[in-house]
């Protein structure tokens, strides 16, 4: 029966893995992050595959897990504003085409521009202002605090990561970018 307790525990801890590796990258967890839960993590040895060690891993899945329900609206935001960003650039592309206009659907074209202008003016900057309070309200939750005793400080720590970098400063290098093109 112990054998049995002890193989099945190693199989459920194997499963939290998974489920936790899963979160690490929809979370987009740091190296740091990761780093945390290692000691716990890493532990293979089959007479340390406890109970406790179970219940460590359902407890920082479950961490994780309303970590990424507190994450999704801003994820939804990002996605939204990053398609508005692509639709930008294409019809930049489109309106520099001056032979767009000189075929038999010129007006649905026309529409299609003004639809996408619309969204690019109007839009845009609704979401990019709710994201930008969001993004600082989220960095005001989870900045780490000033008691740490570590004199190295990671600039990014408490910053909303996305793709591996803090979202905030991505929206301010895609607009430098932006208005750096139309200036040439």
């Amino acid at each position: 029966l112990y054998e049995l307790k002890a193989v099945m525990i190693g199989k459920l801890i194997r499963e939290q893995r998974q489920t936790i590796e899963e979160l690490w990258e929809r979370t987009d967890a740091s190296e740091k992050e990761k780093a945390s839960f290692d000691r716990y993590f890493h532990v293979n040895d089959e007479d340390k595959l406890t109970d406790e060690l179970l219940a460590k891993h359902e407890e920082y899945a479950g961490a994780l897990t309303a970590k990424l329900e507190k994450m999704q609206p801003i994820l939804e935001r990002i996605e939204r504003r990053d398609s508005i960003i692509e639709e930008r650039v294409a019809l930049d592309m489109l309106q520099k085409d001056p032979d767009r206009l000189k075929g038999r659907n010129a007006s649905k074209q026309l529409m299609k521009e003004e639809k996408m202008m619309r969204r690019v003016q109007k839009e845009l900057p609704k979401i990019t202002q709710h994201l930008e309070k969001k993004l600082k309200e989220w960095y005001v939750t989870n900045k780490p605090s000033q008691t740490d005793d570590d004199d190295v400080r990671d600039e990014d720590l408490g910053h909303f990561m996305y793709k591996g970098h803090p979202y905030l400063r991505t929206m301010k290098t895609q607009e430098h970018e932006w208005v750096t093109r139309k200036e040439r």
